[in-house]
């Protein structure tokens, strides 16, 4: 027996929607939180708060059986729980079990609801502490599924192929004349060998255990050949198939279906791959008749699929109901009607409106009244279902069914048709060219049915089509215009008659190219990629074969669907082809491990909205209107297991992201952001790059995660990141910790509502910097973050970081609606960024729940760091684990991955080990470093073994800082409280020093401005020499107090000032988005250590209240800590003429001041000046110079040189490049268009400059020739 004890907090505000398109979803301060303990799995079962425990099992023959003990329980303010989930709360905290499946393992997984109604006292209570005992059991409950299995080659792998279309349901003809007009060489067609193969038209099972065809399923097929064996002009075959539309033999529920990924029904149809298949004629049944038949049911459906209301789920809506048109009348015609049967009426239809509204239902003296609830605010449902039920007996043929729609005085009320069925019995008289039949009622074990058809004649056939794959001709006799056949009618049969007169005719959809997708070997790495993209995809696969040793396989969605859907677009067909690489592979190592959708998806399959994006398509939800539980989802294609796949239940086996793609320009964006990425060399500027502002991928932004907080409803989530920050800053010490937390920044009240710049600066500072995780929780929505838009479209899309791009996380609701083609969503747009943005974002499509969002992102950190196997697991495994590790929890669906699953964070793969402080080992170091105390540190490199790796030359990047600061949020949201946190922000050094057979050292001195309290500082690492890096920190020091030591000092900083590079001239032209460039020399050291009025600032245009501080952006030269250089990127400037002035404290406090001058230009239209020729005047050699807006661009430059009278007597015209705004000089000789020197004088020039778009500026000058 094993026993598990708990210790359980909870948070009511988990039911809160973590929402919404920045409008306030605040709650009252008394919901206050109570914290989850950061070992528990909370999810929501049914919105009732839940624990979740998984145990291994052997095998599913067994079950773990748990119990309840030692229960604690502690009274909840019944205030705080909502009225819908008080419904639901029964009197004993229930626990429930199941067997689940991950990777072919079984595993137990356990439900405790945590909320009860004491049925004694009447109180609601929670659980607090409990134990979980328990032993395997028998699973007496285990289910048998039948092993799949595959064709080991397809049939579409030898011979020729052609594909034709229906989306008809009856006898198809294809005549030798169709062949011809198709462009099919039919000259020589053997009739025996016209073969052809359609899998049926119904979606595939979504659920794995349901049975279904694999590869291509052959059908019988009748050929008229005039008996010559050869096919030839006159003659033909006929085949049976299923329309789009289907209905089962259902007189209840009415249950018909229409295909939801296709409208057309594919057959494969070739003549060379031997005999075919014909239609058999069904057994003659000679028994006596236990039932006669005369007469069957019919089901006719209107339904037009128009309108997906919410943009979400498989369930569209057709006709509008308002002011325009309240009423309409469907019309049903059923020939031959039996007015002795019951007929029945099924409507469904969807209504929005803020009250209630109602339908009526007509039908002749027939009628029902549909009421439909209002919608109450944007968390609940988008509409509301009304359903009606008439039964009545026909006295007409013919049926109208009329709906009119009572908008009860709301002019703004809408609904729309979901569909109206119409069942009725028919008398089985023969009508048309062609009538399907069945009749339900007859069914049994030893049934011997007869069935009449008045109105027939000698042409009259009919086909047993109970297995639409399979039909057969029944055996029957005609006698007075009455075709009577016997079947054995064991199970309800479906049948077809037809008269010759008039057969479908199929459409030709092409010639099929050979394809082998069962013969393929087993691969780690599945790539679907659209058509448009297979060069892109084939490069991600490369990437990762070549440096992850990753076997992988790129094809596109139509060559699935040839084989594992005959030829029609459905998302089961992906799944099982990834199945079937799961299914035989027989050791874990065989296993699939990575599956890359590349190419956007869209709600929409079928192509009725415009520009529609559905390149690779998604899973969509049963639910289609409800704001938590529609959903689209990739985990589908990750449900493996046999029992799982219906409506997307399960765990996910392997990890799978997808690229949103839907331009070849995005495609190749994203491979070169993933190459980047990947890349274990050190990526330096290009010629065509700036070097000024330049980060690489190898950069110590690999050591910080950052932190990213909503304020509002009670600190909710101020304390669910406080808690996941604060467990990886105990657990995982490499990492620094940046907070960017709303409630700590002041707010501006505007009329337009709450916005907090500070805090949009600090975010978009931090991810052009760079980080290794950029992680949000918060209200969210198609337009970013927070009511207060801490992020947004605009910014994202203005994010220029491509070597140092974060992953980021959103615990948000709809900040990535992926599927929706009309709109390009926010999370999309940080994945699509082609100038960095993220590297690949986990984020959400749909609302979620705040509980959720905290649940998912607690079992991230769970492994992100862990490399317990050896590796740290990829992006793809992490989203993986996350989802499995909340499998209780709806929403999770919600959650997905937009980049490449099989892509690893850019954690540092060695260790940096602190040696020596002041030449004592660092081991046992107690001295405390006081301020003004000269330190120097040093230490080595070391593999992931420890061993020192004396090979490593390269450069560390040390960041010393000192001890953590306390800082309290402000409240600033009326349902929040003044919380404080800690955050070690302080640098007191940061620089960088030469690694040497890996050993490194560097010194500093500590700065005056300190905190004089006594506390651990910290010195994070980062090492790299090009191809590896390395990371570590050192704390076990303290630091505080005063030096007695005095330093001789009372000089501020030099400073150097330019724009863009060193070639500035002050007074001289930038863009809209210079970069300063101070350079900085102090021989005590430079002040970065944050102290008030001891910052290193920048102030633009002597506005003092909007001055930059500039610590963080300061870095030491390499081995020296008295000089070093400040880089910051200004964005976004006015035009015109601006000052900077910069002031710099040393670590003394003298302080020391410089200013700059520049003209913004603006980059849309060229600007130059300061167009020169120097030496002027000069006699045998000058150079052009000038300055210009168009950083990192190439430029046309045309200089004419013309007499004093006007006559052109010299042309150059050059291409220049320059990454800054001086343009590097053109040298000139004095010599004429033929190469004749000039004559001495004065003259004129004009210097004419053209960018890329064709746009030109141009100044003239005079230049003097001296002989």
């Amino acid at each position: 027996m094993r026993v598990f004890s708990f210790f359980i907090f909870f948070i009511i505000s988990s039911f809160l929607i973590a929402q919404i398109d920045f409008k306030s979803a605040k709650t009252d301060k008394k919901a206050n939180p109570y914290p989850f303990s950061d070992e528990v799995i909370i999810s929501e079962i049914d919105m009732v708060p839940c624990y979740v425990e998984e145990q291994k099992v052997e095998s599913d023959n067994f079950i773990f059986s748990p119990t309840l003990t030692n229960i604690q329980t502690e009274i909840v303010d019944e205030s705080l729980i909502p009225a819908e989930v008080k419904k639901i709360i029964t009197n004993e905290f229930s626990l429930t079990y199941k067997n689940i499946y991950v990777k072919k393992q079984t595993v137990t997984q356990i439900y405790v609801r945590s909320l009860r109604k004491n049925s004694q006292t009447g109180n609601y209570e929670r659980l607090v502490k409990f134990d979980i005992k328990g032993e395997n059991v028998q699973n007496k409950s285990k289910k048998s599924y039948l092993k799949r299995t595959y064709a080991t080659q397809s049939v579409l792998n030898s011979g020729t192929w052609y594909k034709i279309s229906t989306n008809q349901n009856g006898i198809h003809k294809v005549t030798y004349e169709n062949l011809v007009y198709w462009g099919i060489d039919a000259s020589n067609i053997q009739s025996s060998n016209i073969r052809l193969f359609n899998n049926g038209p119904r979606m595939l099972p979504e659920k794995n255990s349901d049975a279904r065809c694999d590869d291509l399923c052959e059908i019988p097929i009748y050929v008229s050949d005039g008996s010559d064996g050869v096919f030839g002009s006159g003659d033909y075959f006929l085949f049976y198939t299923e329309g789009i539309s289907y209905w089962d033999p259902d007189t209840v529920s009415l249950s018909s279906f229409t295909n939801l990924y296709s409208d057309r029904n594919y057959c494969f149809l070739t003549f060379d791959n031997g005999n075919g298949l014909r239609l058999a004629q069904s057994p003659l049944v000679t028994d006596a008749t236990t039932h006669f038949v005369d007469r069957f049911v019919t089901i006719q459906t209107i339904e037009p699929n128009l309108y997906n209301l919410f943009k979400s789920g498989k369930n569209w809506y057709g006709d509008i109901f308002d002011g325009l048109n309240l009423s309409r009348t469907y019309s049903f015609s059923f020939p031959n009607i039996c007015n002795d049967e019951i007929a029945k009426i099924l409507v469904e239809v969807a209504g929005r409106s803020s009250t209630s509204s109602s339908f009526k239902v007509t039908s002749g003296s027939n009628s029902s009244t549909i009421n439909i609830n209002p919608v109450y605010g944007y968390t609940d449902d988008y509409a509301k279902i009304g359903k009606s039920n008439i039964t009545f007996i026909p006295s007409s043929s013919n049926i109208n069914v009329s709906l009119s729609y009572n908008q009860n005085g709301n002019s703004e009320a809408m609904a729309w048709l979901d569909y109206v069925k119409v069942m009725a019995w028919q008398k089985l008289t023969f009508y048309g060219n062609q009538m399907t039949f069945c009749n339900p009622r007859i069914s049994g074990a030893g049934t011997i049915a007869e069935y009449s058809i008045l109105n027939a004649n000698s042409a009259t056939t009919v086909w047993d089509i109970t297995n639409p794959l399979n039909p057969k001709v029944m055996q029957g006799n005609l006698s007075s215009g009455v075709y009577k056949f016997k079947i054995r009618n064991d199970s309800i049969c479906n049948f077809i008659a037809f008269n010759g007169a008039s057969f479908f005719t199929p459409s030709f959809a092409g010639r099929v190219e050979n394809q082998n997708l069962h013969g393929l070997p087993q691969f780690d790495y599945i790539i679907v990629s659209h058509s448009n993209f297979l060069s892109q995809a084939n490069q991600i696969g490369r990437l990762h074969q070549d440096i992850d040793g990753l076997s992988y396989v790129v094809v596109t969605p139509e060559q699935i669907y040839n084989e594992f859907s005959c030829g029609k677009q459905d998302i089961a067909a992906i799944r099982d082809f990834v199945k079937m690489f799961y299914d035989r592979a027989s050791t874990p190592a065989e296993m699939p491990k990575y599956l890359l959708l590349f190419g956007d998806a869209s709600y929409d399959y079928k192509n009725r909205i415009p520009d529609n994006t559905n390149f690779v398509p998604t899973f969509q939800s049963l639910n289609s209107l409800q704001t938590v539980y529609s959903c689209a989802s990739d985990d589908f294609f990750a449900l493996l297991d046999e029992p799982e796949g219906y409506d997307c239940y399960g765990h996910l086996d392997v990890g799978v992201g997808r690229f949103t793609v839907s331009t070849l320009e995005d495609a190749q964006n994203m491979v070169e952001k993933v190459r980047r990425y990947i890349s274990k060399t050190k990526i330096e500027p290009s010629p065509m790059e700036p070097t000024s502002n330049f980060i690489s991928n190898m950069a110590d932004w690999r050591n910080v995660i950052a932190f990213v907080s909503d304020d509002g409803n009670g600190n909710l989530h101020y304390n669910q990141t406080e808690r996941l920050a604060k467990r990886l800053d105990t657990t995982v010490h490499f990492l620094n910790i940046d907070k960017i937390y709303l409630d700590a920044y002041k707010q501006i009240s505007t009329s337009g509502g709450e916005f907090c710049p500070e805090v949009n600066t600090a975010i978009n500072q931090r991810v052009e910097k760079g980080a290794l995780i950029v992680n949000y929780i918060g209200h969210g929505g198609i337009n970013g973050w927070a009511d207060e838009r801490i992020l947004d479209i605009s910014t994202i899309k203005n994010w220029k970081n491509k070597n140092n791009m974060p992953f980021f996380i959103t615990a948000t609701c709809d900040f990535s609606h992926f599927d929706n083609p009309g709109a390009i969503s926010p999370g999309e747009h940080v994945f699509l960024n082609p100038n960095g943005g993220g590297i690949a974002i986990f984020t959400s499509s749909r609302s979620a729940t705040s509980g959720a969002n905290e649940a998912m992102n607690t079992s991230f950190f769970k492994k992100a760091f862990d490399k317990s196997s050896g590796d740290y697991l990829s992006m793809g495994d992490l989203v993986a684990f996350s989802k499995n590790d909340n499998g209780a929890n709806a929403s999770i669906r919600n959650f997905l991955l937009i980049g490449d699953p099989a892509l690893k964070l850019s954690i540092p793969e060695n260790n940096i080990v602190t040696s020596k402080i002041n030449g004592l080992d660092a081991a046992s170091f107690s001295d405390t470093i006081n301020a003004l105390n000269h330190v120097t540190i040093e230490g080595y490199i070391t593999d992931v073994l420890g061993n020192k790796m004396q090979d490593f030359n390269g450069t560390v990047y040390p960041s010393v800082f000192d001890k953590k600061v306390k800082i309290k949020t402000l409240a600033s949201d009326p349902t929040d409280y003044e919380s404080e946190f800690t955050l070690q922000k302080n640098l007191i050094f940061k620089g960088k020093a030469s690694v040497v057979n890996g050993d490194f050292k560097f010194s500093f001195i500590v700065p005056k401005d300190i905190q004089y309290t006594y506390d651990n500082g910290r010195v994070s690492y980062y090492a790299e020499n090009g191809n590896s890096d390395a990371t570590g920190w050192y704390e076990d020091f303290i630091i505080g107090g005063a030096s007695d030591t005095l330093i001789d000092d009372n000089s501020g900083p030099s400073i150097e000032l330019f724009m863009n590079n060193e070639n500035f001239i002050n007074g001289g032209i930038t863009n809209n988005d210079p970069i300063l460039l101070a350079y900085l020399y102090d021989k005590s050291g430079i002040n970065t250590i944050g102290s008030i009025g001891h910052d290193i600032t920048a102030t633009l245009d002597n506005v003092t209240s909007e001055s930059i501080i500039l610590n963080d952006f300061y870095e030491a030269d390499k081995d020296s800590y008295t000089n070093g250089k400040v880089t910051y990127p200004y964005k976004s400037l006015s035009e015109g003429k601006h000052n900077l002035k910069v002031k710099v404290w040393d670590i003394l406090n003298n302080s020391a001041e410089a200013s700059i001058d520049f003209v913004v230009a603006s980059s849309l239209k060229i600007s130059i000046d300061h167009v020169l020729n120097y030496p002027n005047p000069f006699t045998t050699r000058t150079s052009f110079m000038f300055e210009h807006n168009q950083p990192n661009s190439v430029l046309d430059v045309q200089i004419q040189i013309f007499t004093i009278s006007g006559k052109i007597v010299k042309t150059i015209n050059t291409k220049i490049f320059s990454n800054g705004f001086n343009a590097e000089p053109i040298e000139w000789d004095g010599r004429d268009d033929f190469g004749d020197n000039l004559a001495k004088g004065v003259y004129l020039y004009r210097l004419r400059v053209r960018n890329s778009e064709g746009k030109i500026s141009e100044k003239t000058e005079k230049l003097v020739i001296l002989k």
